[in-house]
């Protein structure tokens, strides 16, 4: 369907229903939302000297969650206690006791107090973030990850309250007198990192305080976040609120239909009888495509449809291009089709890295290859102590021994195969000799005052040494590390107090 199902309203049954619907499509419909949700276990069974009697189906239940966050579904907690927006609502003063004296029809002017605390909070005034706050804990620790806010601005409903005010924690006066005893006002302005620096908003000639007004429109949501730090959420705690938004996005990739794309290249090259060359195939869309070839392969050549790869040694007398048509479904058309070549090429005459390192003073073995399975012959000048052995007709070889003291440096080589004495096939090897650097100039020099110093430091190794000196230099001589040169004119001392010591 690629649609979000909101199931906050539904009836037991209807929850039941879809959510068992949702689970047996393949893949499971992740696109499961509840938009504004109160939960069943952080209210009291019942709601004393209420005509609520009892929790009910509008809350969800810890199962019911958890069916929800299999699905990948996603859940926004209400921003409202459940009774504030019925007959159960606190009242401020100066409202017609007729509407807020106590009756069947309501409590009166104090709001009932029907949640549990949760968290390690203390819901000390009701309505507030003091409630909330417990509230999304809740909600954070029963999906394992992110929730959003269920504001339902657009059912007009009731928000969350102030802390300080005449309208704050539900008209409770012995919880407001705590708030304002604890004062822990939200200060303006305030600053979200990542988001920005907030003062107090202004709507006309009104302007609103978070801590008297509560959520009295959307622009204090920033506000509200702010007050959730103020009554005891830390910044870890509250990172999962800014993954709400993703998290729907998530939910909603599960189940948005895109059709199938392919987005690889359509050609690749396997040389032939040579092992180890492979291609995927790369197809987006959701859900995530199948793929099917059609046309002749090359002898020794497979395709893996669930992997989407070629692989496998083509046979030495496949050369030459075979045309293929990859087709990619995922029940979303169109489907997507390509026109893929699968080229095979001549067979390498050498499949060996092109160069080596070795070191001196260890021994280490270079290996050749070829799949011609000839003598591979190895042309140029070798280190001292290194030898090339390549046996008859095996289409292998192998350089080995010690490098000898001295040789550090950089050996072109060449790689070929003979027919006789006709190279039939060659190819460039360059062969490192790498040498540990060795100080080979004098390791000391006289000189005298006013006498100009130039001394070239000389060293051996591979790659070619760079200098660094460390030490005191005479006043006057220099040492140059680009080019390992000491340099200059040492100076004179001037003498103090009758010769006793040198002015320096």
């Amino acid at each position: 369907m690629g649609m979000m199902i909101d199931v906050d309203h539904m009836s037991i049954t209807a929850f039941n229903n879809t959510i068992g619907l949702a689970n047996q499509q393949n893949p499971k419909y992740g696109g499961i939302a509840a938009t504004h949700v109160q939960f069943f276990d952080f209210y009291t069974k019942t709601y004393a000297g209420t005509s609520n009697g009892d929790r009910h189906e509008r809350m969800r239940t810890a199962s019911q969650l958890q069916s929800l966050k299999n699905l990948g579904g996603v859940i926004a907690v209400m921003l409202k206690d459940d009774v504030q927006d019925t007959s159960m609502g606190w009242c401020l003063p100066g409202v017609s006791l007729l509407t807020c004296a106590p009756s069947p029809l309501g409590p009166g002017p104090i709001g009932g107090q029907f949640t549990i605390d949760y968290g390690g909070l203390t819901n000390d005034c009701m309505y507030s973030t003091k409630e909330w706050a417990q509230a999304y804990l809740y909600g954070v620790n029963a999906m394992g990850g992110p929730v959003a806010m269920g504001s339902d601005f657009n059912g007009i409903a009731g928000h969350v309250g102030p802390r300080f005010g005449s309208g704050s924690c539900g008209g409770n006066w012995a919880e407001r007198t705590r708030q304002e005893a604890a004062n822990n006002r939200l200060v303006y302005p305030f600053t979200l990192p990542g988001f920005g620096t907030f003062d107090k908003q202004v709507s006309g000639q009104r302007t609103f305080d978070f801590n008297n007004d509560g959520l009295a429109h959307i622009g204090l949501l920033p506000d509200m976040v702010a007050d959730l730090q103020n009554v005891g959420l830390t910044d870890q705690q509250l990172q999962p609120l800014f993954g709400g938004a993703q998290a729907y996005i998530n939910s909603w990739s599960l189940v948005a239909h895109v059709p199938p794309q392919i987005t690889s290249a359509n050609t690749a090259t396997f040389p032939a009888a040579t092992a180890g060359t492979t291609f995927t195939v790369i197809a987006t869309g959701n859900p995530a495509p199948t793929l099917s070839v059609s046309g002749a392969l090359p002898g020794g050549v497979t395709f893996n449809s669930t992997t989407g790869v070629f692989s496998g040694t083509p046979g030495s007398n496949t050369q030459g291009n075979y045309p293929l048509t990859i087709t990619a479904s995922n029940g979303n058309l169109p489907n997507a089709t390509q026109n893929f070549t699968l080229v095979v090429g001549p067979t390498p005459a050498f499949t060996n890295d092109p160069s080596a390192i070795v070191f001196v003073g260890f021994n280490r073995t270079v290996s050749f290859t070829s799949p011609l399975l000839t003598t591979i012959f190895l042309d140029g000048t070798l280190p001292q102590a290194l030898t090339f052995n390549s046996p008859i007709a095996s289409g292998t070889g192998t350089l080995s021994g010690i490098p000898s003291i001295g040789t550090g440096g950089v050996y072109p080589l060449t790689e070929e195969t003979k027919f006789g004495i006709i190279v039939t096939n060659s190819q460039p090897f360059i062969l490192y000799v790498y040498e540990a650097p060795v100080i080979t100039s004098t390791n000391s020099l006289d000189t005298s005052v006013g006498a100009s110093v130039s001394l070239q430091v000389a060293a051996t190794g591979y790659p070619v040494p760079t200098f660094s000196f460390a030490g005191t230099l005479p006043k006057g001589v220099d040492f140059d590390s680009t080019k390992g040169r000491f340099f200059g004119t040492p100076g004179r001392h001037r003498w103090c107090l009758y010769g006793i010591r040198p002015c320096l």
